[in-house]
C-alpha cells in the first residue's frame, strides 16, 4: 500500500483540512490538520505530546529554476 494520506476532508468552519497521514516511524496512521499560512502552509500530524508540526514555504517560481541550476 503506498497510499500516505486518508480520508481528507476541508472543513470550512475552521479552514483547514483534516485526515491521517501514515506516520513511518509509527507504522501507522495518525490524526492530521493542515490549514494555509501566509508563507505557504503546515501540517500537524498526531495529537498531544507525540505530535509534530511541518511547515512548507513558498519561494518564487524564479528562485526555484535558478536553484536547480546544476553544473
Amino acid at each position: 500500500n503506498t497510499e500516505m494520506l486518508r480520508e481528507i476532508e476541508y472543513v470550512p468552519a475552521t479552514r483547514t483540512w483534516k485526515g491521517e497521514v501514515f506516520a513511518l516511524k509509527r507504522g501507522m496512521f495518525v490524526p492530521m490538520t493542515i490549514r494555509l499560512t501566509s508563507g505557504g502552509f503546515e501540517m500537524v500530524a498526531g495529537s498531544g505530546i507525540m505530535s509534530k508540526t511541518i511547515e512548507w514555504t513558498r519561494i518564487d517560481a524564479g528562485a526555484a529554476s535558478a536553484g536547480d541550476q546544476r553544473r
